[in-house]
């Protein structure tokens, strides 16, 4: 349940994030120079915020049991 919460936590910062993308890439484009760094960082952070958000998913589907973990069959001995 905690993983659950999260992931959700993570999620609203994403959209935050996103939002800021598009205010900053606006005034980038408009001519302030500086909100370029400000978009290229809340561009990598909206990244982050998605990749964390997948491990977090994942791991709560592998704890609630709908993912379980990979184990490789082991290779039949071949006779001659």
């Amino acid at each position: 349940m905690v993983l659950l919460l999260e992931a959700v936590f993570v999620l609203v910062a994403l959209v935050h994030l996103a939002g800021r993308v598009g205010e900053f890439g606006a005034l980038a484009v408009s001519g302030q120079g500086s909100a370029w760094a400000f978009t290229v960082a809340a561009a990598v952070g909206v990244v982050a915020c998605m990749l964390v958000i997948v491990v977090l998913v994942m791991k709560t589907l592998r704890t609630l049991g709908f993912i379980r973990d990979y184990k490789p069959r082991r290779a039949a001995s071949r006779r001659r």
